[in-house]
């Protein structure tokens, strides 16, 4: 515990070996006032493995938080562990520093859905993750499965030509003509 914590120039190390506070992360408790300023260094230890929607409470502050690592925004992208790690400075009770993981790529915000808000959290932050990953699940919820559909377009004109093979009369017909012309 540290009444209070101001990180100039210097390093804060972190590093995670479980989900437990203390005992399998690295969580720094400051009593007072935190102002930040360095770097964040953070690192896997002990094989663990990053999994969706973990948090770590890495900087519980009693008191003001103010200041962001030195180029880590709010929701920045701190690394990737086998898995992307954010980060945020309202976590906890709103002002502590928290790293996490999101479940489903473009989830920025961890709410379970990849929608507006994610956008607008990727805009004023871009590192928060990709504008691809975004795209391709937007307004998929976590629980939702993306199965492939096949499209019915080949299948609709399969059936017609078979229709028209089957009954040559219809070859004559001038919508049939306009089919074949493209």
């Amino acid at each position: 515990m540290l009444g209070d914590l101001t990180i100039n120039s210097g390093v804060l190390e972190i590093e995670l070996g479980g989900t437990v506070a203390h005992t399998g992360f690295d969580q720094v408790m400051v009593t007072g006032n935190a102002i930040l300023a360095g770097t964040l260094d953070v690192s896997l230890i002990d094989g663990f493995a990053l999994g969706g929607n973990d948090v770590f409470e890495i900087l519980d502050v009693g008191g003001t938080l103010t200041g962001q690592f030195s180029g880590l925004g709010e929701g920045a992208r701190v690394g990737n562990f086998g898995r992307d790690l954010f980060i945020t400075y309202v976590g906890g009770d709103g002002n502590d520093v928290a790293l996490y993981t999101t479940e489903r790529p473009g989830d920025f915000n961890s709410d379970g859905l990849v929608d507006g808000s994610d956008f607008l959290m990727w805009q004023s932050n871009p590192l928060v993750g990709s504008l691809s990953d975004w795209e391709a699940n937007y307004g998929q919820p976590l629980s939702a499965s993306a199965a492939a559909v096949p499209e019915p377009g080949p299948v609709v004109l399969l059936a017609i030509a078979l229709v028209c093979w089957i009954y040559p009369g219809v070859r004559h017909n001038p919508c049939w003509q306009r089919l074949t012309d493209h």
